[in-house]
């Protein structure tokens, strides 16, 4: 538990978009904190450092037990943590539980779940990531090893970012002030 593994589950040569297989669940340790005291409780410094700390995961969450309490996540183990912290969750908190953080395919980024669809040895020379957006359209500039996947980056690219509605990929190099899309 030491770790957390938060990235994205592979689906290596996925031909068609399936958002229901990007799923991830990490078990973690809760504290059972009385929701006035959570603050407080966060700030101790026998507890700073064992809190869960991920991006756009909330380490308090409601209690389903009793509303008025929270569960404060944390990222250790309870034998990985020092005796310190320990006695502090011995007297402030009450008791410690388990609890799940699940993740899915709104977790990840267009590039996690654009990496994780190709297949790996694609992968490995660098995934197309990056792309130019003018107004609501995002441009790209595929190489040849991607063009069986262009379908899929682009609904990738739609669906991950609400304010591109059209994905369109650059055929020839520019000579002139005309492109020629496709």
């Amino acid at each position: 538990m030491a770790n957390l593994d938060i990235s994205c589950p592979p689906h290596h040569g996925m031909t068609e978009l399936d958002k229901s297989v990007f799923q991830r669940t990490l078990p973690v340790l809760a504290v059972r904190v009385p929701a006035p005291k959570i603050v407080e409780f966060k700030k101790a410094n026998e507890m700073k450092k064992h809190l869960v700390d991920l991006p756009n995961i909330r380490g308090v969450e409601p209690d389903p037990d009793n509303p008025a309490n929270r569960l404060v996540l944390l990222s250790k183990a309870e034998d990985a943590l020092p005796p310190e912290t320990r006695q502090y969750i011995s007297d402030n908190g009450l008791g410690i539980t388990n609890f799940d953080i699940k993740l899915n395919y709104d977790y990840w980024s267009t590039s996690d779940i654009i990496q994780s669809v190709l297949p790996q040895e694609l992968v490995e020379n660098g995934a197309p990531a990056s792309f130019t957006t003018t107004g609501h359209i995002a441009h790209f500039n595929l190489r040849d090893e991607y063009l069986p996947y262009k379908h899929l980056i682009g609904k990738i690219v739609l669906d991950k970012n609400k304010n591109i509605r059209t994905v369109v990929n650059k055929i020839n190099t520019i000579d002139d002030h005309d492109s020629e899309f496709r």
